[in-house]
């Protein structure tokens, strides 16, 4: 399954942009049905969290794909759900500079605009 992008702090403050996919495995398929209904969703929010983690806890310079892939793959427990063999596999790894748009006005559906407090404005 895919995990979508995210964008992350590394220890040392440099911004990095990371997106992996993930492997499972049906272990015990009675205690994923008693304990919850999808699963594909408690995989995402699991490595997400993962990879979030290690990315936040190691400075740039010691960081690479495999690290991330590791730390999460061997630190995550989903027995608990029936899930086994939790392998996640980092495809994108780019450090870039971080942009932040702000913006203080929006047009309505004829064009005429509308405050971020939603006023019309003349």
């Amino acid at each position: 399954m895919n995990i979508p992008t995210q964008t992350l702090t590394t220890l040392d403050g440099k911004c990095l942009v990371v997106g992996a996919t993930a492997s499972f495995r049906i272990g015990d398929v009675e205690k994923l049905y008693q304990t919850i209904c999808q699963p594909e969703n408690t995989i995402l929010e699991f490595a997400q969290e993962g990879i979030a983690k290690a990315v936040t806890s190691i400075a740039s310079s010691s960081l690479n794909p495999a690290i991330i892939s590791n730390t999460v793959s061997n630190n995550t427990d989903v027995t608990r759900y029936g899930i086994e063999d939790l392998r996640v596999f980092i495809t994108d790894f780019a450090y870039s500079k971080s942009f932040r748009l702000v913006q203080d006005q929006r047009y309505g559906s004829y064009g005429d605009v509308i405050s971020m407090d939603g006023r019309r404005r003349e």
